[in-house]
């Protein structure tokens, strides 16, 4: 698609460099003819690209971003020491008992 994309737009530069170069009125008018249809089969080509890129894009299922060892990440706020056993001296808040 995009190779496509490319090849329209090389083909309306050169149209238009004809087109500078024309030296009739007829030339013109054809060229810019020319120009018209490859502008519209341009336009017509990004919008089929923009469309499938977007389908592309619903069809992907939206997993939460995963963190080290697949895990998923961390939601703000949360400690590296929840789940585990790792308490300090000093808690910053209340007393902690484990048992065993």
């Amino acid at each position: 698609m995009k190779s496509s994309i490319a090849k329209l737009e090389s083909k309306i530069a050169s149209k238009e460099d004809e087109l500078s170069s024309a030296e009739t009125d007829d030339q013109e008018s054809e060229i810019n003819d020319d120009l018209t249809e490859l502008r519209a089969e341009l336009a017509k080509l990004e919008a089929q690209a923009a469309q499938m890129e977007g389908a592309e894009q619903t069809e992907k299922p939206q997993n939460p971003p995963e963190g080290k060892e697949g895990r998923p990440s961390r939601m703000s706020g949360e400690s590296d020491k929840i789940g585990t056993t790792n308490f300090d001296q000093e808690p910053p808040f209340g007393e902690r008992y484990a048992y065993v």
